[in-house]
This record gives C-alpha cells, sequence and structure tokens, in this order.
C-alpha cells in the first residue's frame, strides 16, 4: 500500500498546464469570490508550493502576496479584484498546485482506487483480461481519471509512488481472484499503463520483480502498457528496458498507436508484443479512410509478430467492422465500462 507522504523537494516543469476543462471552470468558480484567490495565494506562498506554477504564475502570486494587506482593506466585491486574479490562466495555475496539495492527501489517506475494464476477445466475445485505471474521487470536483491525476503526479515526486502502488494493486488484486476463485481467472492478464518517469527509473526492474514475488503473481499474466510520448528522448535506454522486462517474462504493449510522429519506428525498433489502436482512429471506421488506415494498422503489426488491441469500441457497427479486419481484441464502452473489484467478480463468477 501507499505509505504517508511527506513534504519532498519537487521535480517541477514550471511550464507545464493542465487544458481548460471542467476542472479549471470549477476552481475558476471556487476562486470568484471576494478574498478567496488572495487567500489562496498566501495559503500556498507560505506553504513554499510554487515549484510547479509558471514564471508567469509565480509572479501573479507574488504580486497578490505582496499587495494581500491593501486588497483585503479594499476588496469588497469581484469586480475591485485584479483582473489577473480571475483569469483563466491563473486559474489553471492554481488548479496544478492545489490537486498537486490535494493528492498528497489522497495518497496518504489512501483515497485512490483502481477500476478494471475487461479486454475481449472480438470473435468469441470473452474476456481475455483486464486493464487497471486509476481514479480517485476528489471531495469536490468528484472523480478525477489516470490522465488528469497522472498529470498533476508528472509534475511532482508522487509519479513514482502512485505508479508503484498501481502496479502492486493490480498485480495483487490479480492473485487475490485467482487464489479465491480458481479456474475463473488463472488464464486472464493485467495491464498496467507505465508513466514516462518510471520507465526510465533506474529501479523498476527490480520493482516489478519484487512486485511479482511478494504477490505471487507470474509475470506471463501481466502486461506493461507504455505511450509513445513516454519513451521520448532515448529510445536506445527504452529497447534495454523493455527487453530486461520481457526477459522476466512480461509482454509489453504499446499504447495510443498512431498518435505519435514516430509510431512505425517504434514498431520496428522496439520489442513490442501489442499495440492499441487509439481510439480516434476506431471513430473513423464509418470513413473509407478511416477503414483502410485501420486495416493498414492490424496487417503491419500481425506481419511483425505484434497483437492488436482496439481501444474505445462504442458500436456493434464498429464492432462488426473490426472482426471483418481480423482485429482480434478490444475494449470499450459497448463491452463494459471500468468497474470495480466486486463488479469484476459479479462478471466473470456465475
Amino acid at each position: 500500500m501507499i505509505d504517508p507522504m511527506s513534504g519532498t523537494q519537487k521535480t517541477s516543469d514550471p511550464g507545464v498546464f493542465l487544458p481548460v476543462d471542467d476542472m479549471t471552470l470549477d476552481i475558476s468558480h471556487e476562486l470568484r469570490t471576494p478574498l478567496t484567490a488572495i487567500q489562496v495565494t498566501l495559503d500556498l506562498l507560505e506553504r513554499g508550493k510554487l515549484g510547479t506554477l509558471s514564471e508567469q504564475g509565480r509572479r501573479m502570486v507574488r504580486i497578490a502576496a505582496n499587495n494581500a494587506d491593501r486588497l483585503v482593506r479594499l476588496t469588497t466585491s469581484l469586480e475591485q479584484l485584479p483582473e489577473f486574479l480571475l483569469s483563466p490562466i491563473f486559474a489553471k495555475e492554481l488548479m496544478c498546485l492545489r490537486l498537486e496539495t490535494d493528492l498528497r492527501v489522497a495518497v496518504k489517506h489512501r483515497e485512490l482506487q483502481l477500476d478494471y475494464q475487461p479486454i475481449i476477445h472480438l470473435s468469441t466475445g470473452q474476456i481475455v483480461g483486464f486493464e487497471a485505471l486509476l481514479n480517485w474521487q476528489h471531495p469536490t470536483l468528484g472523480i478525477l481519471f489516470a490522465d488528469q491525476i497522472m498529470q498533476v503526479a508528472e509534475m511532482s515526486d508522487l509519479v513514482h509512488l502512485i505508479g508503484a502502488w498501481m502496479l502492486w494493486e493490480a498485480c495483487e488484486q490479480l492473485r487475490t481472484w485467482q487464489k479465491r476463485y480458481p479456474g475463473y481467472f488463472d488464464s486472464l492478464c493485467i495491464n498496467v499503463n507505465l508513466s514516462s518517469k518510471q520507465l526510465f527509473d533506474p529501479h523498476l526492474i527490480q520493482q516489478v520483480e519484487q512486485i511479482l514475488q511478494h504477490t505471487g503473481l507470474a509475470a506471463q499474466s501481466l502486461n506493461l502498457e507504455i505511450t509513445e510520448n513516454a519513451m521520448m528522448g532515448n529510445t536506445a535506454l527504452v529497447e534495454i528496458v523493455l527487453d530486461q522486462l520481457r526477459a522476466l517474462g512480461i509482454q509489453i504493449c504499446l499504447d495510443d498507436f498512431g498518435v505519435g510522429y514516430s509510431c512505425l519506428r517504434c514498431l520496428h525498433e522496439l520489442p513490442l508484443d501489442m499495440l492499441k489502436v487509439d481510439r480516434r482512429f476506431i471513430d473513423q471506421l464509418d470513413s473509407e479512410g478511416g477503414k483502410h488506415l485501420v486495416q493498414a494498422i492490424v496487417s503491419l503489426a500481425r506481419n511483425i509478430g505484434i497483437e492488436v488491441i482496439a481501444e474505445g469500441i462504442e458500436t456493434a457497427e464498429q464492432l462488426r467492422k473490426l472482426q471483418g479486419l481480423n482485429c482480434y481484441l478490444g475494449q470499450g464502452y459497448f463491452f463494459a465500462k471500468p468497474l470495480s473489484a466486486e463488479a469484476v467478480i459479479a462478471l466473470i463468477c456465475p
């Protein structure tokens, strides 16, 4: 399980912004009350939580802090707040910082959880495995999903801790199912995503070995998913790491295939067992061009011994077309949304 975290020095990327989305709007709404934005900036400044701010964001915080006394005396309505305190840019800056602080609390209190989305054999309809997907019930923003959580975690020291917990929890869960329900889960695999920082962690191989040893899960039951973006910068080192993981018996899956600029080179240069066709290609199956593109991906992968998983299947028509293209595996809401561990048992066991 995740151990309590102490405040440690962050490794920051001060140029990273989260996109303007519902989370940003929620934070913006929360700040749109007199004095709240000032109070937030003072609180963050007192805690030294400026590491993940851009230079512009740091300047905004310091301006607000330096003028806090005057603003507190004079501010009685939103119209009197400096414009930047109510801007979407500043809201994004504060959102990153506040989410990081909240995420540390969630880690400490073990509030993160995994759900499991079935991976289906498209011809038989049988479940062949599950992808472990991270989520977090934020106290004010509602459910946050893996992309949102990991984007914040990647800008701090939390990414290694959360990544290790995900790997442990997923392996432990599958092994628990196997032991409690003999015959139902023995042949199933669990897919777990690796972040870029995990991939380049020099302790990764040892960590994976220890997790497999302590949970008792066979390496052949674990598939690790990586994205092309996670591999950028040092393909030679990535190849070494992936070879070491495969030597343990683990299979490697390239996630979001087709999104990056050098995806074909990845297929040629890296030791891969599977790839996931990005859902944007699946959405384009209705067009002839989209259909031919997916067909080309499936044929190319199969010719070099790589299995294909179609992501984001949502309709019976998409399923039918993928079957016609000899794509054998897939996942998506057409089959099932991500399920709790209890719901998985109800699905698999009679």
